[in-house]
């Protein structure tokens, strides 16, 4: 994201959340970037979800290339997500990725990419071809509060299942409460803790029970 775009981030921040929350965030922004984070990694038989039903006006797509997206979409995922997250997107696109959107009158609530276990490896866990891991989970900040990431996994989560995933894999720091507590709610369960420490995955005791 360039610094134009961060600024303007950081101001409509300051202005729906306030100084202080700002102050905050900006806080654990940086100690993420000082210092790698515990992490909890969650996962979640794909056929055990907890179904949640979508509301009027709502659209749950996956899109397996910025192409497949009309001019309207793409302007919206450009300016939400920004030119240098796409970038990453058709690099993922291109290894066989996917990306999860959901639309709310016709708005972008959310999105999310999802790989394949035979799709790329993963340091910290060995995914089986039937495993999918969930990545860079957004939801537009003009529409928190109103459950969507609970719905947004729902449905992303069901899709999988119906497409042969067995399992489901995601990761979140361990201070990300509200990440947590979204995981929880669909039926996330805790695997193991780990974080990286002089380039190499670290692991606490066993898994957790």
């Amino acid at each position: 994201m360039r610094l134009s775009e961060n600024i303007r981030a950081l101001r409509e921040y300051v202005r729906a959340k306030g100084v202080g929350a700002a102050f905050k965030r900006a806080a654990e922004v940086a100690r993420e970037r000082l210092v790698h984070p515990w992490e909890i990694i969650y996962w979640l038989p794909a056929s055990a979800v907890v179904r949640l039903e979508p509301p009027a006006g709502s659209r749950f797509r996956v899109i397996r290339g910025l192409g497949e997206l009309s001019p309207a979409e793409h302007a919206q995922v450009l300016a939400q997500l920004g030119a240098p997250t796409l970038a990453i997107w058709e690099t993922r696109f291109a290894r066989g990725g996917e990306a999860h959107l959901l639309f709310l009158d016709e708005q972008l609530a959310a999105s999310r990419f999802v790989v394949w276990g035979n799709v790329a490896p993963f340091q910290n866990l060995v995914l089986t071809p039937h495993d999918t891991m969930g990545m860079d989970v957004r939801v537009d900040p003009e529409l928190r509060g109103r459950g969507l990431a609970p719905l947004f996994f729902s449905l992303s989560i069901q899709d999988l299942a119906q497409r042969g995933c067995e399992r489901v894999f995601a990761m979140v720091a361990v201070h990300n409460i509200r990440s947590i507590k979204t995981l929880e709610r669909v039926g996330f369960r805790p695997l193991l803790r780990c974080r990286i420490a002089n380039g190499r995955y670290r692991y606490e005791g066993s898994i957790i029970r």
